[in-house]
């Protein structure tokens, strides 16, 4: 019995430190600011076996200081956040935001 309490003490503790640690990740990605230019969307699905399938748009970017990335958005949220996007297209990702925001075309 007393094995057991130990060992739920140490899961307990394990899942504490593995959620501070993504805490701190995310909340430094967070304080991150840049900008930058949509260079490709695409379409893709991951499939985990047993129908279960994630469907996601793949959004590559160019930010201004020519470093090349991307982020990933949920098939269900991509309407939502980034409707009628192209490649072309600005992003700003604010300090503090968690996800970049499409700056709409002037005119």
């Amino acid at each position: 019995m007393g094995e057991k309490i130990v060992q739920v003490l140490l899961g307990l503790l394990a899942a504490g430190v593995l959620s501070a640690i993504i805490m701190l990740v995310q909340k430094r990605k967070n304080r991150d600011a840049w900008s930058g230019t949509v260079s490709a969307i695409e379409r893709r699905s991951a499939d985990y076996g047993d129908s279960n399938t994630h469907e996601f748009y793949l959004v590559r970017y160019i930010r201004d200081d020519g470093e090349i990335l991307s982020f990933e958005c949920e098939a269900t949220s991509y309407p939502f956040w980034y409707k009628g996007m192209q490649p072309g297209d600005r992003l700003v990702k604010p300090a503090g935001a968690g996800m970049p925001q499409r700056v709409p075309p002037i005119g």
